[in-house]
């Protein structure tokens, strides 16, 4: 989907979902409640999935918005992958430019605490990343060996999602 879908998309979905009751789904919002307390003490992972149209990211959304209220120092990431891009990491795409935004947002001796000594392979593979000034700064990194870039990449964004965990849930 392109850029313009998805921003069309998000605002109406958002638009209905707002004005929209939420009724049911008390052992759905259980689960993910529990799941975020479990994470506290170590990663987890779920798999919301069901049918088209059956309220999937309906659910998700109360239950961040919900967090959010209760708990206003949580941050969330966000992001969508559409079946048809042709984008590298495209599950991750999103959730990477979220990152950047909220780098990007942050004092740049912050940002710079976060960051680990592997960043120059996240923003390889994750250009966005360069937003931040902390990133931006740092030399471009050659790695010749795709697999080794993302190995290193992802390790860069797991170290950087736990020392964001060190300060915020």
């Amino acid at each position: 989907c392109s850029t313009t879908d998805r921003l069309a998309s998000v605002s109406t979905a958002s638009s209905l979902t707002e004005n929209a009751p939420f009724v049911g789904r008390q052992a759905e919002l259980a689960t993910l409640r529990a799941a975020f307390n479990e994470a506290r003490e170590h990663a987890v992972v779920l798999f919301v999935h069901g049918e088209s149209g059956i309220g999937k990211t309906s659910l998700v959304r109360r239950f961040v918005d919900t967090l959010k209220e209760e708990q206003p120092a949580v941050r969330v990431f966000t992001g969508r992958c559409c079946e048809r891009e042709s984008v590298p990491f495209k599950a991750f795409d999103g959730i990477v430019d979220a990152l950047s935004q909220y780098l990007a947002r942050l004092d740049q001796v912050d940002a710079a605490l976060l960051l680990t000594r592997e960043v120059a392979a996240l923003a390889r593979v994750f250009p966005t990343l360069r937003r931040s000034l902390a990133v931006g700064k740092l030399p471009n990194l050659e790695v010749p060996d795709p697999q080794e870039l993302r190995h290193r990449a992802f390790g860069a964004l797991r170290e950087l999602f736990l020392r964001l965990t060190d300060n915020f849930p």
